[in-house]
């Protein structure tokens, strides 16, 4: 079987701030996912939002303004109008 994704787009990139006050750059991807039918053989959807660092570090978000750096831990939040 095929995989699925297509492709991994760049929607948006964000900043936002530590506890410290250090500035990080967030990259929201989303995965291009084939959604071929009958009919339709080139039909796409976009899977899930995937957050990460310009180091490549995971983020999770925890609501819009808030993420969390997967390791270590460490909590990050934005007013960025791009934030997601």
């Amino acid at each position: 079987m095929a995989s699925r994704v297509k492709r991994r787009e760049l929607k948006t990139t964000f900043t936002a701030e530590d506890a410290r006050g250090n500035t990080h750059r967030v990259r929201v991807y989303v995965d291009i996912l084939n959604a071929a039918a009958m009919g339709n053989s080139h039909a796409e959807s976009e899977g899930l939002p995937a957050l990460k660092t310009e180091r490549g570090e995971a983020v999770n978000r925890i609501e819009k303004g808030k993420y969390e750096i997967v390791q270590p831990g460490e909590i990050l939040t934005s007013d960025d109008p791009e934030a997601f």
